[in-house]
Parts: C-alpha cells; sequence; structure tokens
C-alpha cells in the first residue's frame, strides 16, 4: 500500500512540476505580447494590463514553485 500512495505522489509531484512550467511560460508570453502591445500603439492600454497580468503570474508560478503544496500542508 505505501508503495501505490508512493507511486501516486511521484506523478501528482511531475503533475505539479508541468503546471508550473505551462505557467512560467504563459507570463512569459504574456509579458512579452503586452510589452509588443503597450510599445507598437496598437492597444496601449489592454498591453499595459497583460504586462501587469503577466509580471502578477510569474510571481505566483514562481511563488509555488518555491512552495508546493506538499511542504505547506504537512500534517
Amino acid at each position: 500500500m505505501d508503495a501505490l500512495f508512493a507511486q501516486i505522489e511521484i506523478y501528482l509531484r511531475s503533475g505539479w512540476n508541468i503546471i508550473i512550467t505551462i505557467g512560467s511560460f504563459a507570463s512569459a508570453i504574456l509579458i512579452a505580447l503586452g510589452l509588443i502591445y503597450w510599445f507598437s500603439g496598437f492597444e496601449e492600454h489592454k498591453g499595459r494590463k497583460m504586462v501587469i497580468g503577466g509580471v502578477i503570474l510569474f510571481i505566483a508560478m514562481q511563488w509555488l514553485a518555491f512552495n508546493p503544496p506538499w511542504q505547506l500542508f504537512q500534517f
């Protein structure tokens, strides 16, 4: 039974790492597109909002990467 729980934990941790990686790439793309929108003058307001959202997403992903749930909720 312990081996089963250990295997499930391995799968959940690898899934967590994939989610963190996707979130980090998404934040970088969001910031880049926001900067392009903002500085090209195409949609300045939307570009600023995209940059702010990308920075917030990046900060959240970094915090979650360094504080995963299995470290926060140990019983």
